[in-house]
């Protein structure tokens, strides 16, 4: 058996990256500070190597004592949550590389300029899809079926073909990516990005130097212009819901196929998204 580094034992991706849970990560860096400071009292030297532990501790694992996400949810008041970026419609792109930075900086685009630009949004405010591109999306889907949201060759097209690309074995839809977690409410969630990536690759070939981050983000509001169900085509519904993260309950506007369940997106809902009508 080949050995194993020490730190990809007790690296725990579903608990980091852009999965780590903010309010979490503070309530164990307070509970660090606050042994290490105990600690202190009888020798510094024996506090600082303490400390040391547990920042990369919480690096690797997203947390230092098991249980935290239980506790978060329990007692850290909505309002802290809040502050410090827990929400689960909030997904700010976290960059591990100056690399990512410097792509990011050079070719993040504006995502409904952009959409304007390359013909995918109808000019004007509403952001309604084109004939053009509508169609593109549709023969992109009917050369899809449902299986191709559980076959790592086709989701890796949506991450530039990485190295290394696994599915977690989840309630839901989510994959590995070079350590990076990351996950979709349904596989009909995932179908659609992986139908709408295709038909924008086809589309131009600006797509392609759109930076990973915003491509999802992109990806992600297109969805929300289905007016039938990728998966059985099946009409869309959108309704007041509520979603559990690791620190709360948060209320949501979730679109969901009436016909076979599959949850497609949750809206915040003062977002525009959440008060257009479907179809």
């Amino acid at each position: 058996m080949a050995d194993i580094p020490a730190a990809d034992r007790i690296r725990r991706p579903e608990y980091t990256g852009d999965n780590r849970c903010l309010p979490c990560t503070a309530v164990n860096l307070g509970i660090a500070s606050l042994i290490s400071g105990v600690v202190a009292l009888a020798s510094i030297p024996v506090a600082v190597a303490l400390f040391v532990a547990s920042m990369l501790a919480i690096y690797l694992r997203g947390y230092l004592v098991p249980g935290t996400p239980a506790l978060t949810r329990r007692y850290l008041p909505e309002s802290v949550a809040a502050s410090v970026g827990e929400h689960p419609v909030d997904d700010t792109p976290e960059f591990e590389t100056l690399e990512k930075l410097d792509d990011h900086r050079e070719n993040a685009v504006e995502p409904e300029q952009f959409l304007r630009d390359v013909g995918v949004f109808e000019d004007g405010d509403k952001g309604r899809l084109t004939e053009t591109f509508t169609a593109s999306r549709r023969a992109a889907l009917e050369r899809r079926d449902r299986s191709a949201a559980s076959d790592p060759g086709v989701v890796a097209g949506l991450f530039d073909d990485p190295d290394d690309i696994s599915f977690e074995d989840r309630a839901y839809p989510a994959v590995n990516v070079d350590r990076r977690i990351r996950s979709w409410p349904s596989e009909a969630a995932l179908l659609g990005d992986v139908v709408t990536d295709e038909a924008l690759s086809a589309t131009t070939d600006r797509w392609a130097s759109v930076p990973i981050e915003q491509r999802l983000d992109i990806l992600e509001l297109l969805r929300q212009e289905y007016d039938a169900c990728p998966a059985c085509g099946g009409p869309l519904e959108r309704s007041p819901d509520t979603v559990e993260s690791c620190c709360g309950v948060f209320e949501v506007i979730a679109v969901r196929c009436l016909d076979c369940g599959d949850r497609l997106q949750e809206l915040h809902p003062s977002s525009r998204a959440a008060t257009l009508d479907l179809g």
